[in-house]
């Protein structure tokens, strides 16, 4: 009864040292793929509501939050819908617990389309080393910058 109890002791050592080996070889392993670190985007997206109503003639709109609205330096809001309309809007300051005023700057908008806060992305670099960057940035936005079709922005 000893022997067998060495004998299963010995395969299983053996076994064990054989699998650690093949895991260590390197004519086994994968070569994992290597992630590139993705391009920050210049400007951040975020919902923040939804046009209720609105008054071509006065241009005020309705827009029922989703929330805090945030805004501050370096942010604008923009509308987009479903059947190609887009504007700018300025909120106003009048607001209650669901709803805000806000003013139609530029564009279009209809009643249903979606409000975006848009603000500079602080991990993006924002700072250019030539003038030719400068006015690249500037004067012709990337396409990846505008992930909402029909959007002015």
């Amino acid at each position: 009864m000893d022997m067998g109890y060495r004998k299963t002791l010995a395969w299983g050592l053996a076994i064990t040292s054989v699998s650690l080996l093949l895991n260590s070889c390197a004519l086994f392993s994968k070569d994992l793929p290597v992630e590139e670190p993705k391009e920050e985007p210049r400007y951040l997206l975020t919902a923040v509501g939804q046009v209720n109503s609105y008054e071509k003639e006065s241009g005020i709109i309705l827009v029922r939050t989703y929330g805090k609205i945030g805004e501050g330096e370096g942010t604008a809001f923009i509308s987009s819908g479903p059947s190609g309309s887009s504007g700018n809007l300025k909120f106003t300051g009048q607001k209650n617990h669901l709803f805000a005023a806000a003013e139609l700057q530029t564009g279009t908008l209809e009643p249903g389309d979606l409000i975006y806060r848009r603000r500079l992305n602080p991990a993006f670099n924002h700072t250019a080393t030539s003038k030719e960057e400068q006015d690249a940035i500037i004067l012709e936005p990337k396409k990846e910058d505008t992930p909402f079709e029909g959007v002015d922005l």
